[in-house]
């Protein structure tokens, strides 16, 4: 059946992936209603309910640096934080004097660990021209049969995956 499709001439389904009623058209590849705004978003990859948007093909870029001046923010921070703590001889006075310090420490972890991973795989996701949602709904999306976890059948290599993240020039229609 592969072997026939690709012998085949192009067709409706080698574009789209099939009919949405709430949008009252046939969706393109890579592309998914989001309920939470009622629009067709292209590639894709998540709502993110910190910034109340769709991330899709054009502002993942936009998304990605956000997240990056986020975690520089985070980490320059703590590393003022650990500069910052003042010194006593008593263990005591020094929890004391340092509580918002040490608080601050903590909260600084807690943020900045979790932004970090996330980071590293919008990351990969920017490399491999991929997206979360791909990566979790392999088994249930039909244009991605026949592919296993790791395959990447939508990669244009390295440089061109990064030029097409970073600064989209259009919504590419994928194939």
């Amino acid at each position: 059946a592969r072997l026939r499709r690709v012998c085949a001439p192009l067709g409706i389904h080698d574009f789209f992936s099939g009919y949405c009623d709430e949008a009252d058209m046939y969706l393109p590849l890579r592309a998914k209603y989001c309920k939470k705004h009622g629009r067709v978003v292209a590639k894709f990859d998540h709502y993110c309910y910190l910034l109340g948007n769709s991330v899709g093909e054009l502002n993942h870029g936009r998304f990605y640096r956000t997240l990056l001046a986020q975690l520089i923010s985070i980490w320059n921070g703590y590393w003022l934080l650990t500069h910052a703590y003042l010194s006593f001889h008593s263990n005591i006075t020094w929890t004391v004097a340092n509580a918002p310090l040490l608080a601050l420490n903590i909260l600084t972890w807690l943020f900045g660990a979790p932004l970090t991973l996330l980071l590293l795989v919008h990351t990969f996701m920017c490399l491999t021209s991929s997206t979360t949602y791909e990566f979790i709904k392999l088994e249930k999306l039909e244009y991605l049969n026949g592919f296993y976890q790791f395959s990447f059948p939508f990669s244009d290599g390295l440089m061109g995956n990064v030029r097409h993240f970073c600064c989209p020039r259009r919504i590419k229609l994928w194939r």
